[in-house]
């Protein structure tokens, strides 16, 4: 059978993880500075603490990292508006990353998603997906960890 996927080699792959982490500092100094996050790195680019990223062999949508912003409730009976978190972090993500040569970002359902293209044949090269979430307090006073998504009626 025929390898489908291969491994991105880590001197491809660690420039791009550096950028990314620089620029979620530039991301953090840009959104509300009432509004206090943590990120991490989940999927290929930390899966049970290795890297295991990988692409299609000769396709053309390269490597992806997946990010997801933990947001602090501004208080312990409160929580930010969905609409609202994605908003600020959509601009400060297009603010940044726009600089670098990256496309628009694209507000997708679950994520933000930024593409850095291949500027002769517009193949993708790599692509970053940004989720954000937050506690959610129950009506029993458990919290859940909520997706500040988008639906397809725009709420």
């Amino acid at each position: 059978m025929a390898k489908i996927f291969e491994y991105v080699p880590e001197k491809e792959y660690r420039p791009v993880m550096q950028r990314v982490e620089a620029c979620i500092e530039k991301i953090n100094e840009l959104v509300d500075e009432a509004i206090d996050f943590e990120w991490r790195y989940v999927g290929s680019a930390n899966r049970y603490g290795f890297v295991f990223i990988t692409r299609r062999i000769n396709g053309n949508k390269g490597f992806d990292f997946d990010v997801n912003f933990y947001v602090k409730r501004p208080n312990d009976s409160e929580y930010w508006k969905a609409k609202y978190l994605r908003t600020e972090f959509y601009l400060a993500i297009q603010k940044v990353f726009k600089n670098l040569g990256y496309e628009d970002p694209e507000d997708r359902t679950s994520v933000i998603r930024v593409k850095f293209l291949d500027k002769r044949d517009r193949t993708i090269v790599h692509s970053i997906d940004f989720a954000i979430f937050q506690d959610i307090k129950n009506a029993d006073g458990t919290l859940t960890e909520k997706y500040a998504r988008k639906y397809d009626n725009g709420s």
